[in-house]
């Protein structure tokens, strides 16, 4: 039965663009690999149960320069991670890991490859094109393949992870459509039919705000969000309209004090 509910909702055609899924698909497609005439990623905010963590992305000639990762519940030390790209490096924590990026036909194509201390290489291989992009996680020690993909077609989002290993392949998916009634709402199913996340995006002066409910966790009266703070470039033709319906906004960081946290207004 569960089966046939996730049928019915993947083939599910929905006449008007909808701007939250169009969203979702831009923050999961491009990440921070967005050049500056597309949306981008600014900054998000992840409260998960007992943690909170605020990440600030910085951009230079268009290409992602740094990332600034800074916990407010616990002892892991914050770090920064920093883009080289005329030099083809990633500096990850101390770690050296190589870049290359190109763009072939529509497709951009982002390569990361890490050389561990055991002679073994982890690699992530990123494409992306308008209404498709795809994360493929190589790992040499284990043998392991992870494939990602994601899907958008009329206005129903589809994530597919594919892993591979000794021979064997196990295939997960889910889905996210939009809600009928208010399209800056909409809902992650996962292949059993079952509510994953909830999310809602807001229009702001520059862009967008997204946040994601996570479904599946326990107890529920402690609170698991992510929040996502796009930039969207003037030159940029976007599908995001104004939503239909007032809805309560959630608390909205406005900028970052020196050590990377939010300060916040109501």
């Amino acid at each position: 039965m569960k089966k046939i509910i996730f049928c019915i909702i993947f083939f599910a055609i929905y006449a008007a663009a909808n701007s939250c899924t169009k969203a979702w698909f831009e923050i999961n497609a491009y990440e921070y690999f967005a050049s500056s005439d597309r949306p981008y990623l600014d900054s998000t905010h992840q409260n998960e149960l007992t943690y909170e963590i605020d990440e600030k992305y910085v951009y230079k000639n268009g290409l992602i320069d740094s990332i600034l990762t800074y916990h407010q519940k616990s002892t892991i030390p914050n770090y920064l991670d920093t883009y080289n790209w005329s030099e083809g490096k990633l500096i990850s924590n101390g770690s050296v890991v190589y870049l290359s990026r190109e763009i072939i036909n529509d497709t951009l194509i982002i390569t990361q490859t890490a050389y561990l201390k055991d002679s073994s290489t982890n690699q992530i291989t990123t494409k992306i094109l308008d209404n498709y992009a795809e994360k493929k996680i190589v790992k040499s020690s284990s043998g392991k393949e992870h494939l990602q993909q994601i899907f958008f077609s009329n206005d129903t989002l589809v994530f597919q992870t594919t892993t591979t290993k000794s021979g064997e392949t196990d295939t997960y998916k889910k889905i996210t459509v939009d809600d009928p009634q208010d399209d800056s709402k909409c809902t992650e199913f996962n292949y059993d039919g079952e509510i994953d996340g909830q999310l809602e995006f807001t229009k702001t002066d520059n862009g967008y705000t997204l946040t994601y409910n996570e479904e599946n966790y326990a107890p529920k009266s402690i609170p698991n969000y992510k929040e996502y703070f796009m930039v969207v470039p003037k030159q940029y033709t976007t599908t995001i309209r104004k939503k239909r319906t007032t809805i309560k906004a959630t608390q909205k960081a406005t900028y970052f004090d020196l050590l990377g946290r939010y300060k916040f207004t109501k």
